[in-house]
């Protein structure tokens, strides 16, 4: 991953990706070490953002990081302002899906811009794998075959915690 952000996001270092670079390279070595009480997990929260970043610019979009927010994108000249959560466990998936409104809202309303929209970009990992650090499939073929049915019925089984009380400001959730 880190030479995917490398080769997608070399265009658009600044003083912000350097300093999320920095921090994303802080923190344990193993995800199952992380505390989110002692935010020791900053370091993937920091890489979250730039992989997510790297990701939609693989797309052809336009990736800013602002220094008040995850991501903005650019899309036809509107702004997708994109904050991007990686919940530890199913319980507090809502409570990251209000505070991504709360940041929302405040970046939409300090934009003044009236067709800037925000999306959450979701990691389910740590919830799926429940602190564990693969999941394990048979083969290559077998995780081909398998992982995107898992990942839908994944999505599935947890939309109601984002879907039914998402803040206006959330007009879409990437997971």
């Amino acid at each position: 991953p880190l030479v995917f952000v490398h080769h997608h996001l070399a265009y658009a270092v600044n003083d912000e990706v350097r300093r999320r670079l920095r921090l994303a390279l802080g923190g344990p070595s193993i995800a199952s070490e992380e505390r989110a009480d002692t935010s020791t997990n900053s370091g993937r929260n920091y890489f979250l953002e730039l992989l997510a970043g790297a990701g939609y610019r693989s797309a052809g979009l336009d990736v800013e990081f602002p220094a008040d927010g995850d991501l903005t994108l650019w899309i036809d000249g509107r702004p997708l302002f994109v904050e991007c959560k990686r919940p530890q466990t199913t319980n507090n998936i809502r409570k990251h899906i209000g505070d991504a409104g709360g940041q929302l809202m405040r970046r939409i309303g300090k934009a003044r811009m009236a067709n800037a929209v925000g999306a959450v970009f979701l990691e389910l990992g740590k919830v799926e794998t429940k602190g564990q650090s693969l999941l394990v499939f048979t083969d290559h073929d077998a995780a081909s075959r398998e992982l995107p049915d898992h990942v839908r019925s994944l999505t599935r089984s947890l939309a109601s915690l984002w879907q039914r009380d998402a803040p206006a400001a959330i007009q879409f959730v990437v997971v």
